[in-house]
C-alpha cells in the first residue's frame, strides 16, 4: 500500500515552520560544501595539481546547485503557504 503524499495544506503551522527551518539548514550546509569544493578547484588550478580531478568536482558542484535550487523552491512554497494562512 502506498502512502498519499501530504500537501502543504495538510501540515500544521508548527510543522511547516519546522520543515522550513530544516530546509534552510540543509541549504546552508550545501552552500558551505559548494564553497569548499570551489576553493579546492581553485587551489588545484593555481597549484597545477589535479588536472584529471576537475570534472568530478565540477559535476558535484552542478549537482549541489541543482539540489539547492530545488530546496529553495520548497522553502518558497512553504513561505507562500504560511503567508496564505496568516492572511486568512
Amino acid at each position: 500500500m502506498s502512502k498519499k503524499k501530504k500537501e502543504l495544506s495538510d501540515f500544521t503551522v508548527e510543522e511547516l515552520n519546522g520543515k522550513r527551518k530544516t530546509l534552510r539548514t540543509i541549504i546552508g550546509m550545501m552552500i558551505g560544501v559548494a564553497l569548499i569544493s570551489i576553493g579546492g578547484v581553485i587551489y588545484s588550478v593555481i597549484s597545477g595539481t589535479g588536472e584529471d580531478n576537475k570534472l568530478p568536482a565540477l559535476t558535484s558542484l552542478g549537482l549541489l546547485a541543482f539540489v539547492t535550487l530545488i530546496s529553495n523552491q520548497k522553502v518558497k512554497a512553504i513561505d507562500a503557504e504560511l503567508a496564505n494562512r496568516n492572511s486568512n
